[in-house]
């Protein structure tokens, strides 16, 4: 019964990620005058069509993205009024930008429907005035081969007590840890809506560390092998959620864009996750309720905007480095040319969701 709500509230989270999405498309479109042929959710073959007044509306097979096709988006038809590739470059642009822009709305409407909840909040350096309820410890991080991950600690458990004792933050948790040095601990952890009891032995840990001055030194101490924090649920009043969500919603495409940037520098692209993984990561945030639904949606609408706005063929951003391109030339770029460019920008895309479903679905068993 969870796997089949698992996979309902996936494929709704990706319906209104991808209609929020092309509906940004759609609406500058007409008001641009733009003439839209087709609205379709999901990719190709197609499942069934509503036939519209001025257009089609089609829902598609493979429920992972979406389009909407313009009138004149391939450079047809450059002659009618209605055409896309009729229109000025910058309403070309706005259009292709919406998308993303209807992403980032979203992205910020959620963030202030969840902190006037409640949404789950880092309160390690947390220094606002919300409303805190359920704070407790988590399990940021596990390292190799240390005592934690051959217990089978996982990152996002919640630290319900350690050898019957509770505590309220990470800062208790550690010199208890490191005062058990050699001994077999029970600790009882919070993950995907049940408790699960843990017999780790503290070791001596090996890490690097920063010193005041900031040279970077190696450090030896007792302990699990893990990075800590301290969470809780924060909300706030109605209007004072909506500044709120805006903060938050800028710290979070800091995080993803700099996640993004080392992924490239260092080429280690093992953290990303293709429908397979964000399937279970979905599942998880269905048992811990319903704020941490809310942040997946947020994640997942800021990560699919800043990925869309990447200047890569197949992408809104491809789309756009085109436009300008045109722009700069004074003339469109051979049509087959872009053509054949978005082509393979798009079979290269899916080839990666395939290699990250593969990899998910190895790490499942």
């Amino acid at each position: 019964m969870m796997i089949i709500v698992t996979i309902v509230v996936f494929l709704l989270i990706l319906t209104i990620l991808v209609v929020a999405h092309e509906w940004g498309h759609f609406i500058t479109a007409r008001l641009f005058g733009v003439h839209v042929d087709e609205f379709a959710i999901g990719f190709p073959p197609r499942a069934f069509k509503i036939q519209l007044k001025k257009m089609i509306l089609t829902i598609n097979w493979l429920p992972l993205g979406g389009f909407v096709r313009l009138k004149g988006e391939q450079g047809e038809d450059a002659k009618d009024a209605d055409s896309f590739a009729a229109k000025p470059i910058w309403q070309r642009l706005i259009i292709l930008a919406a998308g993303v822009g209807m992403n980032f709305i979203l992205a910020v409407v959620l963030f202030c429907i969840g902190f006037n909840v409640g949404m789950p909040v880092d309160l390690s350096d947390y220094t606002g005035d919300g409303m805190i309820r359920d704070r407790g410890v988590i399990i940021t991080q596990v390292m190799k081969d240390t005592p934690a991950s051959k217990a089978e600690v996982k990152p996002g458990d919640r630290i319900t007590s350690i050898d019957g004792k509770n505590f309220s933050t990470y800062k208790e948790v550690t010199p208890y840890l490191e005062s058990q040095s050699g001994k077999t601990i029970s600790i009882v952890v919070h993950r995907g809506g049940r408790d699960i009891t843990l017999s780790p032995t503290i070791q001596t840990i090996t890490f690097t560390s920063r010193d005041e001055s900031g040279k970077e030194i190696t450090v030896q101490k007792p302990g699990l092998g893990v990075a800590l924090t301290d969470s809780g649920i924060v909300s706030y009043p109605f209007f004072e959620s909506i500044l709120v969500a805006f903060s938050a919603t800028g710290i979070m495409i800091y995080t993803i864009v700099a996640f993004l940037l080392h992924a490239f520098q260092t080429l280690v692209f093992s953290d990303f996750s293709g429908p397979v993984g964000i399937a279970a990561y979905t599942g998880v945030a269905i048992q811990e309720g319903f704020s941490h639904v809310l942040l997946l949606m947020i994640q997942l609408s800021l990560s699919l905007a800043i990925l869309n706005i990447l200047p890569l063929p197949a992408l809104d951003g491809g789309r756009a480095l085109f436009a300008i391109i045109e722009k700069f030339r004074g003339k469109p770029l051979p049509r087959n040319a872009e053509n054949i460019a978005h082509i393979i920008g798009f079979a290269a895309l899916m080839i990666v969701a395939l290699l990250a479903t593969i990899k998910d679905v190895r790490a499942l068993f």
